[in-house]
């Protein structure tokens, strides 16, 4: 069943703008997507963005509060959508009523978030034969691919190859996602728009003095200590372990320094039981914040800490550079190769390495470095910008292929 929300009419439906129509393909529903949705519809009165959904709407997946109302045109398939584990059948049966959609619709380009299912393959072997423009938008970045082998290896390069024959253009999200491509798909003459994911900025910097602090009361922070920050969830591969085995061995030498961690996962427990006895009091737990906690969250720290084993983009990186804060990374994530420019407003470490995080972690907190390094991060967020604003490569391709 074919469910359409929508707010009040578009303003360019309701004004005779001619129009573009052009469909966004995702699976599931996010922040950061609505965010870019919604830029769309309210900078680009001559774009008539169809924002399609392909899974359903699972709030153990999807636990952020979201208004999709806001954005016109949210389509989804009721009875059609997928789960995680998906029958060719239920792949089949969606991709048909997708391409009903588009077919009706007369949609001559398509960004499409993915290609890892049997459904976004049939989208595309469809497009090609009608010609319609698939613009495959994905946030892999080259890091980690050498822990591909074997027949995984082989069949990722036949997948990626076989789509790179049947789409029209590239949209990764930076250079690390352009490297993956290139890599994967061989000898290619594929255009690239650079469309990285991106936070609300504009409400995360208008984050106020009440907002922050009325945060610090509620979680019982000291106004006058700082703080290390983990945002993210915990899994194994965010190596937050890490984080606290180096906390313990700096805090002493940094005695007005606590580390919050803010997120939830299956190794909540396991974490928490490492903490020591006499760390409990500084290593705080936050647990799942909403978007606006974690803005407030990120206006009571000092530093964020994000030392995955591997990311593809991590958006946390984002959100805490427009927040005005220094960053220590890993160099296998895909926003850190953009928006960290280490030893200016952040610092790049290997990954899965205790001493570098540890090292890092003093070097940062020494005297004003990290004030100092957070008082640079606002630049290089508009140097980023600049370059890979999201809209202007939608606006741009549409340009060409809409």
């Amino acid at each position: 069943m074919l469910k359409i929300l929508r707010s009040s009419p578009h303003k360019a439906d309701v004004t005779g703008v001619p129009m573009k129509d052009i469909a966004f393909i995702s699976n599931e529903p996010t922040p950061y997507r609505l965010h870019l949705l919604k830029r769309l519809a309210d900078e680009q009165p001559d774009l008539r963005v169809h924002s399609i959904f392909t899974h359903t709407f699972d709030t153990a997946h999807v636990p952020w509060q979201m208004d999709l109302s806001q954005i016109p045109r949210t389509v989804y398939f009721e009875q059609e959508s997928l789960h995680h584990s998906n029958s060719f059948i239920q792949c089949w049966k969606l991709s048909g009523q997708i391409v009903q959609y588009l077919k009706t619709r007369n949609i001559k380009m398509v960004v499409l978030n993915g290609y890892g299912d049997l459904c976004r393959m049939m989208i595309i072997q469809w497009a090609k034969k009608h010609d319609v423009h698939i613009l495959l938008r994905g946030d892999s970045n080259i890091h980690g691919q050498d822990k591909i082998t074997g027949i995984r290896r082989m069949v990722k390069r036949m997948t990626l190859r076989w789509v790179a024959k049947r789409i029209t253009a590239l949209m990764p999200m930076g250079r690390c996602g352009q490297a993956f491509f290139d890599h994967w798909m061989g000898k290619h003459n594929l255009p690239s728009f650079i469309c990285p994911y991106e936070p609300n900025y504009s409400q995360i910097r208008t984050c106020g003095p009440r907002s922050c602090s009325s945060f610090m009361q509620e979680k019982h922070f000291d106004a006058h200590r700082r703080h290390f920050l983990f945002c993210g969830r915990l899994i194994d591969i965010k190596n937050v372990d890490l984080i606290i085995s180096a906390f313990e061995r700096i805090c002493r030498m940094r005695p007005n320094w606590d580390l919050l961690i803010a997120g939830t996962g299956p190794l909540e427990g396991k974490l928490k039981a490492m903490v020591s006895a006499e760390l409990q009091d500084r290593i705080k737990f936050l647990g799942f914040l909403q978007f606006d906690q974690t803005i407030a969250c990120y206006c009571a720290s000092h530093v964020l800490v994000h030392p995955p084993s591997y990311e593809p983009w991590a958006l946390v990186i984002n959100e805490a550079v427009a927040a005005g804060l220094p960053v220590i990374a890993t160099d296998v994530v895909g926003a850190a190769n953009e928006l960290i420019e280490p030893g200016i407003n952040g610092l790049l470490i290997k990954p899965n390495d205790v001493d570098a995080l540890t090292d890092a972690m003093l070097q940062i907190s020494d005297g004003d470095t990290a004030k100092q390094m957070g008082s640079k991060t606002h630049e290089v967020l508009q140097r980023w910008q600049a370059k890979a604003d999201p809209v202007m490569a939608i606006v741009n391709a549409a340009n060409q292929y809409a």
